[in-house]
Protein backbone atom coordinates (compact mmCIF):
# COMPACT_ATOMS: atom_id res chain seq x y z
CA UNK A 1 0.00 0.00 0.00
CA UNK A 2 0.89 3.77 -0.82
CA UNK A 3 -0.41 6.92 0.24
CA UNK A 4 -1.70 9.18 -2.35
CA UNK A 5 -3.02 12.85 -2.18
CA UNK A 6 -5.80 14.20 -4.08
CA UNK A 7 -5.73 17.73 -4.09
CA UNK A 8 -8.48 19.74 -6.11
CA UNK A 9 -8.27 22.56 -8.20
CA UNK A 10 -11.14 24.37 -9.00
CA UNK A 11 -12.20 27.72 -9.97
CA UNK A 12 -8.71 28.81 -9.68
CA UNK A 13 -7.91 27.70 -6.66
CA UNK A 14 -6.46 24.47 -4.99
CA UNK A 15 -7.48 22.62 -1.92
CA UNK A 16 -4.68 20.27 -0.60
CA UNK A 17 -4.83 17.04 0.38
CA UNK A 18 -3.27 17.25 4.12
CA UNK A 19 -3.44 13.42 4.69
CA UNK A 20 -3.83 11.57 1.77
CA UNK A 21 -5.10 8.20 1.34
CA UNK A 22 -3.20 4.77 1.54
CA UNK A 23 -4.65 2.72 -1.56
CA UNK A 24 -3.05 -0.89 -3.21
CA UNK A 25 -2.63 0.52 -6.85
CA UNK A 26 -3.48 2.83 -9.47
CA UNK A 27 -6.57 0.83 -10.32
CA UNK A 28 -7.66 1.36 -6.58
CA UNK A 29 -6.21 5.46 -7.05
CA UNK A 30 -8.45 5.98 -10.20
CA UNK A 31 -11.81 4.87 -8.41
CA UNK A 32 -10.99 6.15 -5.02
CA UNK A 33 -10.05 9.81 -7.11
CA UNK A 34 -13.29 9.40 -9.28
CA UNK A 35 -15.36 8.61 -6.36
CA UNK A 36 -14.48 11.77 -5.09
CA UNK A 37 -14.71 13.89 -8.15
CA UNK A 38 -18.37 12.32 -8.65
CA UNK A 39 -19.26 13.11 -4.66
CA UNK A 40 -18.06 17.04 -5.01
CA UNK A 41 -20.09 17.40 -8.51
CA UNK A 42 -23.04 16.06 -7.16
CA UNK A 43 -22.92 18.40 -4.16
CA UNK A 44 -22.55 21.30 -6.56
CA UNK A 45 -25.34 20.53 -8.91
CA UNK A 46 -27.70 19.94 -5.79
CA UNK A 47 -27.05 23.73 -5.22
CA UNK A 48 -27.85 24.20 -8.35
CA UNK A 49 -24.37 24.85 -10.47
CA UNK A 50 -21.76 22.47 -11.72
CA UNK A 51 -18.24 23.35 -12.91
CA UNK A 52 -16.82 20.96 -15.00
CA UNK A 53 -13.06 22.93 -14.95
CA UNK A 54 -11.73 21.36 -12.00
CA UNK A 55 -10.21 18.37 -11.66
CA UNK A 56 -8.53 16.19 -9.17
CA UNK A 57 -4.56 15.62 -9.23
CA UNK A 58 -3.31 12.82 -7.65
CA UNK A 59 0.34 12.88 -6.58
CA UNK A 60 2.56 10.33 -4.20
CA UNK A 61 4.29 10.55 -0.76
CA UNK A 62 7.35 11.97 -3.05
CA UNK A 63 4.83 14.78 -4.33
CA UNK A 64 5.27 13.09 -8.13
CA UNK A 65 1.72 13.50 -10.42
CA UNK A 66 0.92 10.03 -10.73
CA UNK A 67 -2.57 11.21 -12.52
CA UNK A 68 -5.20 13.87 -13.26
CA UNK A 69 -8.92 13.27 -13.04
CA UNK A 70 -10.70 16.34 -14.71
CA UNK A 71 -14.19 16.24 -13.96
CA UNK A 72 -15.57 16.52 -17.50
CA UNK A 73 -14.20 12.85 -17.24
CA UNK A 74 -15.81 11.66 -14.63
CA UNK A 75 -18.88 11.19 -15.63
CA UNK A 76 -21.19 10.57 -19.15
CA UNK A 77 -23.01 13.05 -20.16
CA UNK A 78 -25.60 11.94 -21.98
CA UNK A 79 -28.15 13.37 -24.57
CA UNK A 80 -31.65 13.85 -23.93
CA UNK A 81 -33.67 11.15 -25.23
CA UNK A 82 -37.07 11.55 -27.06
Amino acid sequence: MSRYFFHLHESGSVTMDEEGSELADLAEVRQFGLKGARGLMAAQVSAGHLYLDGKIQVVDAGGAEVMSLPFAEAVAILPPTA
